[in-house]
């Protein structure tokens, strides 16, 4: 993998005693490995009277991985990994009632990492972890149904490589992260089943969450990952999908999220309090419509757009907010369809990343450096089915 980029992250000739065409070059080796088996109920062998479904698996994964990684800044590292991971997974689905169902799920998997360098790093993290879920479905009518759910989910701990001499000792390793989620949702079917939605209301509580961040060493960026003290997420999400004839039909989502963190970045000069999460906008949509003929005929329109947002944890930069317009039209035969698209209709400015730093040759004045979005992309696409 060869990655190519401006270095100085200015225009040429602004730093005129160099060449500011960097890359980061990566030869890479991976070898992977690995086997889910799953044992699940039959009519004839369902538990406790033949109310319960039932569901017994395993999983393991073997994953090794040689890397030699060269830069412009000197880098040289050759390095060595492995990654093995065994899980237990079951699950039983108690049918209470024709309108009733209790679900719970219980998973116990275990991490064995080991990572050496020619820098001499070395790290061989080795931990259990556990999740599970309990689900509740309430049938109202032949329209509508409800649940309710509970579940533990996580994330494995880990360590950051290749940071450079002097990096700070709190970035070489971070900690395992827990979530706890709790939901509430409706279905529906509704104009005979014309119109499907779905609505749900959530609440996660985060312990030691994991971001990402990034920081200067010496006159490298390094990227890493971190723990917060803690975070919370919720919100609502909606959907719905309405087949208005046999050739239209219109779609559409709306996410609505608040999110707050609070801990201290080992970048950052301050400590964040009930701020909202990187990369979290407090809104999300999609409204769009698709026209199908019989005559195979095909066209599709949308919009989507999202709430500015935080580009860090570790500065107070933040995006804009913005929409995409996106289109799509062609013609659909039996076994290929070939039709002419455009990404970004009208042409949007957007920035999906955002670095503050001083850059300029006092390195005194922090300023703003955003990674932008892609530009209008069009294009023409045939399929061929077999």
């Amino acid at each position: 993998m060869r990655f190519a980029y401006d270095g100085d992250w200015a225009y040429p000739g602004y730093h005129p005693n160099g060449d500011n065409t960097y890359a980061y070059n990566n030869d890479k080796n991976r070898d992977t490995i690995s086997q889910e088996l799953r044992l699940v109920s039959t009519e004839n062998s369902k538990l406790f009277n033949a109310t319960t479904d039932w569901l017994l698996g395993f999983y393991g994964l073997r994953l090794n991985e040689d890397n030699h990684t060269t830069d412009n800044f000197g880098t040289n590292l050759i390095s060595d990994y492995r990654n093995t991971r065994v899980a237990a997974f079951a699950q039983l689905d108690y049918q209470h009632s024709e309108s009733q169902v209790l679900s719970a799920g219980l998973r116990i998997e275990n991490h064995d990492l080991s990572y050496a360098d020619n820098n001499d790093e070395s790290f061989n993290p080795d931990e259990t972890l556990w999740g599970g879920h309990i689900n509740f479905t309430q049938q109202l009518s032949a329209q509508h149904s409800a649940y309710a759910a509970v579940s533990r989910g996580y994330k494995g701990a880990g360590f950051n490589t290749g940071l450079s001499s002097g990096a700070d000792p709190a970035l070489l390793r971070y900690k395992q992260e827990t979530a706890l989620n709790y939901e509430l949702g409706v279905k529906s079917f509704n104009l005979n089943h014309a119109l499907t939605t779905s609505i749900s209301l959530f609440y996660m509580q985060r312990d030691n969450p994991q971001f990402n961040g990034y920081t200067f060493v010496g006159n490298n960026f390094v990227y890493f990952t971190e723990n917060f003290d803690k975070a919370t997420n919720y919100g609502l999400e909606a959907e719905f999908d309405w087949q208005v004839n046999d050739q239209w039909s219109l779609f559409g989502s709306l996410g609505l999220l608040s999110t707050d963190v609070s801990g201290t970045p080992v970048s950052a000069t301050f400590e964040v309090e009930n701020r909202e999460q990187a990369h979290a906008p407090n809104y999300q949509y999609l409204l769009g419509a698709q026209y199908r003929s019989e005559k195979g005929l095909f066209a599709r329109f949308s919009i989507n757009g999202l709430d500015a947002f935080y580009f860090s944890n570790s500065h107070s930069q933040k995006s804009s907010a913005y929409f995409l317009v996106n289109a799509r039209m062609g013609y659909e035969a039996g076994k290929w369809s070939a039709f002419l698209w455009v990404r970004n209709l009208l042409g949007e400015e957007y920035a999906t990343r955002g670095f503050f730093f001083a850059n300029e040759p006092t390195f005194s004045i922090e300023e703003e450096y955003i990674r932008l979005g892609a530009p209008r992309h069009f294009g023409a696409t045939l399929r061929l089915y077999f």
